[in-house]
């Protein structure tokens, strides 16, 4: 489970939070998302042209490398219903004004909320706490997956020292008809990879298929300089220089974009050389409070997605308008 960085103080540790620690109840989250979204511009965001939306889905990766939060399903894995008349105690609907400015003139009334998976008396504690699904180390989780079984799919059984990558893209799903974004009228299908939400959006995708490509690439190397290696061994070591690679890429020019680089090295995140001892008494779980509110800041990147066909033709997306849309990676 998400371990809390400060406990609540709650009446009812089992319920989702209403009130604030005062008594007060809390304010509706629709209206507090619009306060901030008609906020004026913050004078300290970052200057325009200082990152691209490489940024922001690298951000994504990352976010779905260390954490997965499910939420509690119905009976036979079904979406639960939140905006009818018969309410599961897991949801949590959000009412939505007559005078939202999006959801008013379509007539929306609720935001089908559900709550996240969480147990009780899980670890000692009688709050409720939050699953993560996703392994909690920066160990490209989202490109081997987090178990054998998953890692079986996307592995090439005539050659198993490379990843699936038909035509030199992720492996289809394995559900089309049910994904929500395949099209197999046009032969163009959802992706599958080592985490399930490499379909969000074309600039995750696009990285899931960077860190495919480079496994394989350097499986290739391996397996010419080390031509006695077995295939299985040529796998692994092609794993442990990606994790490898994946890691410094984070620390040495994610994270100081992201805190700043005399906060980063403060922090002595600074040695490209540095090596550390895994202690396993070490407590690695993500932080509730970093997983649902502090990484959240990558939201606040979003710009228009730009693509760019192989004759240099350049479009701009709403990002909004492509999620799930990953089709476009299709054309050469």
């Amino acid at each position: 489970p998400f371990p809390f960085f400060v406990l609540h103080a709650l009446p009812d540790v089992a319920s989702p939070r209403t009130k604030g620690k005062s008594g007060q109840e809390l304010p509706n989250a629709r209206l507090v998302s619009n306060a901030i979204r008609g906020a004026p511009p913050d004078p300290l965001r970052r200057s325009p042209g200082r990152h691209t939306n490489l940024f922001m889905a690298f951000g994504q990766l990352v976010d779905h490398d260390i954490a997965l939060t499910p939420d509690v399903r119905g009976p036979n894995n079904s979406l639960l219903q939140c905006c009818g008349d018969q309410v599961s105690p897991d949801c949590f609907p959000v009412r939505v004004s007559d005078d939202d400015p999006f959801f008013g003139p379509l007539n929306v009334k609720c935001l089908n909320v559900v709550r996240s998976s969480g147990c009780t008396d899980c670890t000692g504690f009688h709050e409720r706490r939050f699953v993560n699904q996703q392994t909690a180390y920066l160990d490209a989780s989202h490109v081997y997956g987090t178990s054998a079984a998953a890692l079986a799919t996307l592995r090439d059984k005539s050659q198993p020292e490379f990843l699936l990558l038909p035509n030199g893209i992720l492996p289809p799903s394995l559900n089309p008809t049910e994904d929500g974004c395949s099209d197999p009228s046009s032969s163009q299908f959802c992706f599958r990879a080592g985490d399930g939400r490499v379909n969000q959006q074309p600039g995750i995708a696009s990285l899931h298929i960077l860190y495919a490509r480079q496994h394989n690439r350097l499986a290739k190397e391996l397996g010419r300089t080390h031509p006695d290696w077995d295939k299985e061994t040529v796998f692994q070591e092609a794993r442990r220089i990606l994790v490898a690679q994946h890691q410094h890429i984070i620390y040495r020019e994610f994270v100081p974009e992201m805190l700043g680089y005399r906060r980063s090295a403060a922090l002595g995140l600074d040695n490209p050389w540095e090596r550390t001892q895994y202690e396993p008494s070490r407590d690695a779980s993500i932080l509730v409070e970093f997983t649902t509110a502090a990484f959240r800041f990558g939201h606040g990147l979003i710009e228009d997605f730009t693509l760019v066909d192989c004759r240099g033709a350049v479009t701009a997306y709403p990002l909004s308008d492509r999620f799930f849309q990953v089709q476009d990676l299709y054309q050469k």
